[in-house]
């Protein structure tokens, strides 16, 4: 076999290590995928709750580690409330997860990431490689990998015994036709903020959403109606009403918040927490908040009233701030609501 393809030179289209501060946030992964890995080939397809075995699940998941450069947590080492843990998983067998404080790196991801690594070392180059395995990793994730496999960043645990505990082939399961492979969930964001601000500019709005979450809300807050920094009226949690009025009246466009976001998701959508526990980017995404059970307001991040908030925020140890190119979210404790009060009122 030959040695493994070297990393790109090109900086600029390479995540550096330290920008994604993994390492404190979770822990490597086990020598072996566990018994009830969703990308071991023996426990393909099983039906389980939530659709975790669907071959749909794979190909999202891989879609986020091979071309968004992502990490994703095993489902055995988290609290059984972000990986949706119920009544159903325990009819069916399944392990209650083990709750370790932070999430711990699926080892079956790393196997695959390890095989792919391999396999992309019998080519001559990078570009013959995901040509002939277009469902492979792509530039960053690759160049990742082996920064990863080279001691740098979150140690790359590689598989004890492969054979053992086989791993699905990522060209044999993923479809790479489809829009979300394509662009991944990153590239569909990014394509819905600029509608977004597109619809902002000339005066349209999204029409309300109708999923459970957001149509029965008031049932686990109490709500109150908020006139937002645009002119349009919403229903906000109770608890948040006068942090974001003093917002909106200095003219922070707020696009969703919640006084306490996992209480919600949990009496309301509980099916989804697992997916949404598990996205460990590091932009505006709602795990932070569902993680850290926190309250959380999201806002447009454009505006000199929104980047002067934004500045505002930075460096309190006890909130946690994404500032994103279209989009803002902080997450923070509800005891915290007096002290924002404070700032969005100076803003």
């Amino acid at each position: 076999m030959n040695a493994p393809l070297t990393p790109s030179n090109d900086n600029e289209s390479t995540q550096p290590m330290a920008e994604l501060d993994i390492c404190n946030s979770m822990i490597p992964a086990s020598k072996q995928p566990c018994i009830e890995c969703p990308f071991r080939e023996a426990n393909g397809d099983i039906p389980a709750p939530q659709g975790w075995y669907d071959k749909e699940n794979f190909e999202r998941v891989w879609a986020s580690v091979a071309r968004e450069n992502k990490y994703f947590p095993c489902h055995m080492f988290d609290s059984p409330d972000n990986t949706g843990y119920d009544s159903r998983s325990e009819d069916m067998g399944l392990r209650k997860p083990v709750d370790l404080g932070k999430p711990k790196e699926c080892a079956g991801i790393t196997a695959m990431i390890h095989k792919e690594v391999e396999l992309a070392a019998e080519y001559p180059d990078w570009e013959s490689y995901i040509s002939a395995r277009p469902a492979g990793l792509q530039r960053d994730a690759y160049d990742k990998a082996l920064r990863r496999i080279a001691g740098e960043g979150l140690p790359m645990t590689k598989p004890a015994n492969p054979d053992k505990a086989k791993v699905f082939d990522p060209a044999a399961r993923v479809t790479t036709d489809s829009f979300a492979w394509k662009l991944g969930d990153a590239g569909v964001q990014a394509m819905l903020d600029v509608v977004q601000g597109v619809m902002d500019d000339i005066g349209v709005s999204l029409p309300t959403c109708n999923c459970n979450l957001c149509q029965n809300h008031e049932t686990v807050h109490p709500a109150e109606v908020l006139t937002t920094a645009t002119g349009d009226k919403v229903k906000v949690d109770a608890a948040l009403h006068p942090l974001l009025t003093a917002l909106s009246t200095a003219g922070v466009r707020t696009t969703g918040s919640c006084q306490a976001f996992y209480e919600a998701m949990q009496a309301l959508v509980p099916e989804n927490i697992r997916s949404l526990a598990s996205d460990t980017t590091n932009g505006v995404t709602y795990s932070v908040p569902l993680r850290r059970r926190e309250a959380f307001i999201r806002f447009e991040n454009r505006n000199p009233a929104e980047r002067k908030l934004v500045k505002a925020l930075r460096n309190r140890d006890w909130l946690h701030l994404s500032d994103g190119r279209v989009e803002g979210q902080i997450s923070f404790p509800l005891a915290r609501v007096p002290e924002l009060l404070t700032v969005a009122q100076s803003l």
